[in-house]
């Protein structure tokens, strides 16, 4: 063989080896890479400590995603939240596991309440409990990069553990699920209420993101109306593309239909699951002539979450157990707003029933008229990607114009639509595709445009900044509408209103902005 090939298979290989470890490099050091700390969520948890007070959680490790803290919960309820994990570092140079634990105090039961300290620029980020010395191995400490300042929020146990001993308090940490202790006999510790931080979400991420899209075909499954309080709902499921799958029934107050009007996320299949199943019964009913109406609630695999409650008609269980889908609890944030505001109620003592949509219209049924879900979790936008900004919700306009009727009366409406188009986008300075559903109405002089959301990652106008534009626009000068040889007016645009489709609720994405 030619050594001039043989040389050239050789430097090939060597090439071939030096990317490989380069890559194992990289994935390693990968806060460095990326420049966000990569993590996972869990509702697992194993008891710690417990006496009569509360008791202490230890989130279980998932692969090599492992615990930040431990958790505390009154008396000996189980945790209601999502822990974050984070990924380990490996090797030698790893720096996130704690180089030793200090005592701050000790429980009744001489469970020793520990403070991980840990290497330069690392931060520990609340207090652990154990019997013995811990393990190095039991938590992680988080690079302070990916940390911000924080401060005590509550005082959540005062603990006296004997005749001579002032014992110890427990404070909630503000945006954040961990804990501090301060021991009342040792001033010198209380630094430890002063130097506190927690985890900064925004420069967090997963390893993939939750593909989403937006679709606008809906199939309806049931409308109601209560014959007492003339109260009545509306309730639709989603028909997502190809590939991708439906997060739940959405429910109106109007009876509109929503298609091509409406759009709901669509999760793409490949990170979701089906339900375990839908439980043994349905959660409600509604008794009538002709088929009842029953309520489902989708069982979730462990660290999965449903957004919704699905309908069916007839007292059958769901015919099929590709309804709904679930998603990762790790693509979801809390927010301390209500999530979900209240669209149907029967008002009646015997048997309450109220329905409860987020800015998605999912719906939620209670079997009371309270909130349950107040203070609930949303979708981390910041974990996802789509074709479009998720943030930018499609708005639907309707112009008022007046007319040059010798002139209108001879254009076809789809070359007045591109003219319109064509217009608009030049003066707002948008692409013109996101201009569509051109829809006239020559009898009540008005002109119906949906403001399409603008691509992500995309520098152009929101949705929200184009209205603000024409609105300034238009209090200034009407619009007019020219043939192309600018010689004929066809219309004039003189002003414009929003149009909503459920007046009970505005999809808009402020809950989630406010947090980030």
């Amino acid at each position: 063989m030619n050594i001039y090939i043989i040389l050239t298979i050789i430097f090939a290989i060597l090439i071939t080896v030096f990317l490989y470890q380069l890559n194992i490099v990289k994935h390693e050091n990968f806060t460095q890479e990326n420049n966000t700390l990569l993590i996972k969520k869990t509702n697992d948890f194993k008891q710690i400590f417990s006496n009569n007070k509360y008791s202490i959680w230890c989130p279980l490790p998932i692969d090599d995603y492992f615990p930040i803290g431990h958790y505390i919960t009154l008396n000996k309820s189980y945790p209601k939240i999502m822990a974050t994990l984070i990924k380990n570092e490996l090797g030698n140079k790893s720096k996130n596991k704690p180089i030793k634990y200090d005592i701050i105090s000790i429980t009744n039961n001489q469970y020793a309440i520990w403070n991980p300290i840990p290497n330069d620029n690392y931060i520990s980020l609340g207090h652990m409990y154990s019997k013995s010395y811990p393990s190095k191995f039991n938590i992680r400490c988080v690079p302070k990069k990916f940390c911000i300042k924080s401060n005590i929020e509550s005082k959540i146990v005062n603990n006296k553990t004997g005749i001579n001993d002032n014992g110890y308090e427990i404070w909630s940490i503000n945006d954040s699920e961990l804990f501090i202790c301060n021991n009342l006999n040792n001033k010198s510790l209380n630094n430890n209420l002063n130097n506190i931080y927690t985890l900064n979400e925004t420069k967090c991420s997963v390893e993939k993101l939750l593909y989403i899209k937006k679709t606008n075909k809906y199939k309806k499954i049931v409308s109601y109306k209560d014959s007492e309080t003339n109260n009545e709902f509306f309730i639709w499921r989603p028909i997502p593309q190809p590939q991708f799958c439906s997060l739940g029934d959405i429910c109106l107050s109007k009876n509109i239909d929503p298609n091509n009007k409406l759009d709901t996320i669509v999760a793409h299949n490949s990170l979701c699951k089906i339900p375990l199943n839908y439980g043994e019964k349905s959660i409600y009913n509604i008794k009538q002539s002709d088929k009842n109406i029953n309520f489902w609630r989708p069982q979730p695999y462990n660290n999965y979450y449903f957004f919704s409650d699905i309908v069916v008609l007839g007292n059958d269980e769901p015919e099929y157990d590709n309804i709904i889908y679930s998603i990762s609890i790790d693509y979801l944030t809390k927010l301390d707003n209500n999530t979900h505001k209240m669209i149907y109620n029967n008002l009646n003592n015997n048997k309450p029933l109220s329905i409860w949509c987020d800015t998605n219209y999912f719906l939620n049924i209670n079997k009371s008229y309270t909130n349950t879900l107040k203070n609930g979790y949303i979708l981390n936008e910041l974990f996802t990607k789509s074709d479009i900004d998720l943030l930018d919700s499609k708005r639907n306009i309707i112009f008022n114009y007046t007319n040059n009727k010798n002139n209108l009366n001879s254009i076809k409406n789809s070359t007045l639509y591109n003219l319109i188009k064509k217009n608009i986008s030049n003066k707002l300075d948008i692409n013109n595709s996101r201009l569509i559903n051109f829809d006239i109405n020559k009898e009540n002089s008005t002109i119906e445009i949906t403001i399409n959301s603008r691509k992500s990652n995309s520098n152009e106008l929101t949705t929200t900044q184009i209205l603000e534009s024409l609105n300034n626009l238009l209090k200034n000068n009407s619009i007019k509408i020219y043939n192309n040889n600018k010689d004929i007016i066809y219309i004039t645009l003189d002003d414009f209103h929003t149009k909503n489709y459920n007046n009970n609720i505005i999809l808009d994405n402020s809950l989630y902005q406010s947090k980030f």
